[in-house]
């Protein structure tokens, strides 16, 4: 008998595929697309879920051989509906396109933007998470990002939260969700995902460090194939090596006079080689404050911009030029134009 798989947003695959039935988020998504060919592949069922039973996308997914239903993760009563069945979920939620910070949201209630993270990566994974237990889920697998355990004053999370409408901060907010609701459960956080080969089809390697391993963690530069992560969130489904895990994940790639990289002894070619030190969290993950790294970086990008304009003198300054030229009418002014740009 074939599995079920429900897609909203993700992947899955395991090796209990006797009548099981497995919930996926994110079907729909570059991830997603990967994961519902392989499954379908292996035989399962699927049934991917989308904003927009007409889309592209979903037309792509029905004609792999996939059943697409209309829904949306912050659609908590149709989760439950869906869900019905089905013992294992995984989640690949995220904005898409991204949502880039808007000045509106500094006074405006971003819960009334359906694509805000806080409603996608927050308030959809506690949508799955309740329905998931209302189905006594025995795994659910998530998918997030490696910035999430990167410190706030990381540039790179300082950066994602300045563009990406704090999309760490409430992909954080849901893991901690996750690891506090009693269902098992599998976290994944690889690098800048990527439309490459495998590293088995290379010379590339694989990096995976337990968050129980403190603060070992791959570099943010190399990026990850998404068919390497699309493995690992299969695997992650009924390995028991993987319960209850956090794993930072990401490509190693080998180390030439041309770059920086190093060679890890602990890399390899295949996930499989390197699930035996893969160790279950042993810690709650604590909230971390990103508005203060967050807010020092605006404020000393809006200054070091005033101290440049202020320093520049008038004659050889752009921005005052422009303003001279606009008083004068529109006329020539004496500024050499040699000495417009600094």
């Amino acid at each position: 008998m074939a599995n079920k798989v429900w897609c909203v947003c993700g992947e899955v695959g395991g090796d209990e595929r006797e009548d099981a039935q497995v919930f996926v988020a994110g079907g729909t998504g570059k991830v997603g697309r990967i994961v519902v060919k392989r499954l379908l592949e292996q035989d399962w069922k699927v049934v991917a879920i989308a904003r927009n039973e007409n889309s592209e996308v979903a037309r792509e997914l029905a004609m792999m051989g996939a059943e697409v239903r209309k829904g949306d993760v912050c659609d908590l009563e149709g989760l439950k509906e869906s869900m019905k069945g089905c013992e294992y979920v995984i989640s690949l939620v995220g904005c898409r396109p991204p949502r880039f910070v808007k000045v509106s949201d500094l006074w405006s209630d971003p819960r009334k933007d359906p694509n805000h993270p806080v409603n996608v990566q927050f308030e959809g994974v506690k949508n799955l998470l309740q329905a998931s237990k209302e189905e006594k889920i025995k795994k659910f697998v998530r998918l997030t990002g490696l910035a999430v355990g990167a410190s706030p004053w990381n540039p790179v999370s300082i950066l994602f939260s300045l563009l990406l409408s704090f999309s760490t901060y409430w992909n954080r907010k849901g893991e901690i969700l996750l690891r506090e609701s009693g269902v098992d459960y599998s976290i994944i956080r690889p690098g800048g995902l990527k439309d490459i080969p495998r590293a088995r089809e290379g010379t590339d390697k694989l990096f995976l460090a337990s968050e129980a391993w403190g603060d070992k963690s791959p570099p943010f530069t190399t990026g990850i194939s998404r068919a390497d992560v699309a493995d690992l969130c299969c695997l992650s489904l009924t390995d028991q090596r993987l319960s209850r895990a956090t794993l930072r994940i990401n490509r190693m790639r080998p180390p030439t006079a041309d770059n920086n990289y190093f060679e890890d002894p602990n890399a390899k070619s295949t996930w499989e080689e390197m699930l035996d030190t893969v160790e279950p969290d042993k810690k709650p993950l604590e909230e971390v404050d990103y508005s203060l790294p967050v807010g020092l970086a605006a404020t000393a990008g809006v200054l070091a911009t005033v101290k440049i304009c202020s320093s520049c003198p008038s004659s050889s300054c752009s921005c005052r030029a422009s303003r001279r030229h606009r008083r004068l009418g529109g006329k020539a002014c004496s500024v050499p134009a040699g000495m417009i740009e600094h």
